[in-house]
């Protein structure tokens, strides 16, 4: 008797385990879209590494959680999302060393000069330089020595400057940074001229080397980004603002930076860039025993990111930076809009939008063929034991898949024709309803109406 209670308690945990299984059963029909997953090659060993397009995101839900990896005949795969580089769009730091400051000398409304020790010698790309005033334009000069006896030049004709934020209370813009090549000299010479504005001794209060760990968006795409071509674009132009209006044609995408062409020489202007996904929305509001009142509203535009755009020349010198970091923020519509403050307005010949790439990673089963799912509202965020171990299965290797055109999905349209028609029509059988009540009513009254007087 007691063999048989042991057994029988063996198959109904068995049973549980196996019911709890089917509950996370993957329904082919709930999900309106698909996408195939085309290998290059079958993979040996590793993961499989695919980058999803614009066409994916923009029918997934923002933050991708009703995303399905999927074998034929629609099994559910493990999958891990990775993002590319440069999502905030600001250089990332390998290390950041403040150097001992001495032997500071100047020349009386002309010049400043401090040498620095940075200690040891390492690698730097990128140079900090804070100096006291406000609204100012300075040249800078470095010169780089191994032993603070023989200067070479290593960057001539480099800007800083200072805009303040003035009437309008808008935030103040520090440009601080230099750029160099790599340089690993133990000892930096830096020398600012004074401004036209400058009087007095141009204090170098503060000098910071800087290692980034990519280059600047205006020598091209970084390495997990790509352009992203807008479908239309237009210019507006106001009294003291130049706007330009992208359509990106997407939703859901994330937005690394955009670079503005411009042909002007010297400038420096204020930048602000907001964003929407649709143009219009339908506001729907209950009238009671009445269809829903139904009026279309303009959807206004959000503040995205506030930045700066410059470009100084000095005879063969150029210090400029076209570049808007978008912070990995997403919009469909881009409203870039540039203040001219009483200057004439800007020669904008266009700009460049860059997108991070987002890619699936998943280790594949079998041989069969593999696709996305994705287009379900209801859809929660799947939880995956890949996401666990993807190093060590990064080192095995990467096979790279293509993302295929986006398709209703099959399964789905199927589900729907199964559904009866009153369960697809609910709100036209309610008007039905709600019309033949109403030509009720007045048949009633007519009928009331008509019938004799006693």
């Amino acid at each position: 008797m007691r063999a048989w209670t042991v057994l029988i308690m063996s198959l109904c945990g068995l049973g549980f385990v196996a019911s709890s299984g089917w509950c996370e059963e993957l329904h082919v029909s709930e999900w309106s879209f698909k996408a195939s997953i085309d290998l290059q090659a079958w993979p040996g060993e590793g993961l499989v590494e695919c980058a999803l397009s614009p066409e994916v995101s923009d029918r997934c839900k923002p933050d991708l959680s009703d995303l399905r990896v999927v074998s034929e005949p629609g099994d559910p795969v493990g999958y891990a999302i990775r993002l590319g580089r440069g999502l905030d769009g600001k250089p990332r730091e390998a290390f950041r060393m403040k150097g001992r400051l001495y032997n500071r000398s100047h020349v009386p409304g002309k010049e400043s000069m401090v040498t620095v020790d940075f200690g040891e010698r390492v690698i730097k790309n990128c140079l900090k330089i804070k100096t006291a005033g406000a609204n100012f334009r300075r040249k800078a000069r470095i010169e780089g020595s191994d032993a603070a006896e023989k200067w070479l030049v290593i960057r001539d004709g480099a800007f800083l400057f200072r805009v303040d934020p003035g009437v309008d209370k808008v935030p103040a813009y520090d440009k601080n940074v230099v750029s160099i090549s790599d340089n690993d000299q133990r000892y930096l010479r830096i020398t600012v001229f004074n401004g036209e504005d400058d009087k007095d001794v141009v204090e170098i209060t503060d000098v910071a080397a800087v290692a980034e760990r990519k280059p600047a968006a205006s020598e091209g795409p970084l390495p997990g980004t790509t352009v992203m071509p807008a479908v239309s674009t237009e210019v507006r132009q106001e009294k003291r603002t130049t706007d330009l209006i992208l359509d990106l044609g997407f939703r859901n995408s994330i937005l690394y930076g955009i670079k503005v062409d411009v042909e002007d020489r010297n400038f420096f202007r204020r930048v602000q860039v907001s964003g929407r996904d649709e143009k219009t929305r339908v506001i729907r509001r209950p009238v009671e025993d009445s269809p829903a009142h139904e009026k279309t509203v303009k959807v206004p535009w959000r503040l995205l990111v506030t930045d700066a755009i410059y470009r100084y020349s000095s005879g063969p010198d150029v210090d400029r930076s076209l570049d808007i970091a978008m912070n990995g923020v997403s919009a469909r519509y881009v409203r870039i809009s540039i203040d001219n403050g009483d200057d004439p307005p800007l020669r904008v010949k266009g700009c460049t939008v860059y997108r991070v790439l987002r890619y699936v990673q998943f280790v594949p089963k079998m041989r069969g063929p593999y696709a996305l799912l994705f287009g379900n509202p209801k859809a929660g965020r799947p939880e995956y034991d890949i996401s666990h171990y993807l190093n060590p299965l990064r080192k095995e290797g990467i096979t790279l898949a293509r993302c295929g055109d986006v398709t209703p999905n099959p399964a789905h349209r199927a589900a729907e024709k199964a559904i009866p028609w009153s369960e697809r029509h609910k709100e036209l059988i309610w008007l039905a309803l709600l019309a033949m009540g109403a030509v009720l009513l007045l048949l009633v009254f007519r009928l009331m109406k008509s019938a004799p007087k006693a």
